[in-house]
C-alpha cells in the first residue's frame, strides 16, 4: 500500500506541485500517523496531520482550501462508537467540495470498509 502511494505521489507531483507542496495527512490510531513520512521524506515533501476525531476533523475542514493533496490512511474510522466523521456539523463537506473543485487530491487508502465509501459519497 505504502508503494502504491508513494508511486501515486511521485505521478502526481510534476503535475500538481511547481514548488512545495501542501499535504494534509487525516490518520487513525497513533501507530498509522507516519506510515507515509518515509515516502513524503524521499520527495522531499511534508504534511499537516489530522487525528481521526471531531476536533481535528473540524480543524482540517477549516483548513481544506490550503491544501493541494489530501491523504487518508488505513486507519482512520470514519465512524465509531465514540464519534462520527460523518456528522453534520462535524465534517464541512462545502469545505471539502471546494477543496476538491479547485483542482484539490484525495486518495483514500484503504476504501473497503462501508464507513470510508459513506464518506466520499457524502461529499459528493
Amino acid at each position: 500500500m505504502k508503494k502504491l502511494v508513494m508511486m501515486a505521489l511521485a505521478a502526481c507531483a510534476g503535475a500538481v506541485w511547481a514548488g512545495e507542496a501542501d499535504i494534509a495527512l487525516l490518520h487513525g490510531r497513533n501507530s498509522s500517523a507516519t506510515d507515509f513520512d518515509a515516502a513524503l521524506k524521499k520527495l522531499g515533501y511534508s504534511a499537516d496531520y489530522y487525528k481521526c476525531n471531531d476536533a481535528e476533523i473540524k480543524r482540517f475542514c477549516a483548513n481544506a482550501a490550503k491544501y493541494r493533496l489530501v491523504m487518508v490512511d488505513s486507519l482512520f474510522d470514519f465512524k465509531s462508537k465514540t464519534e462520527n466523521i460523518l456528522t453534520p456539523g462535524v465534517t464541512d463537506f462545502d469545505a471539502v467540495r471546494a477543496f476538491l473543485k479547485s483542482g484539490g487530491i484525495l486518495v483514500v487508502a484503504d476504501a473497503v470498509y462501508a464507513q470510508s465509501r459513506a464518506w466520499v459519497q457524502a461529499i459528493d
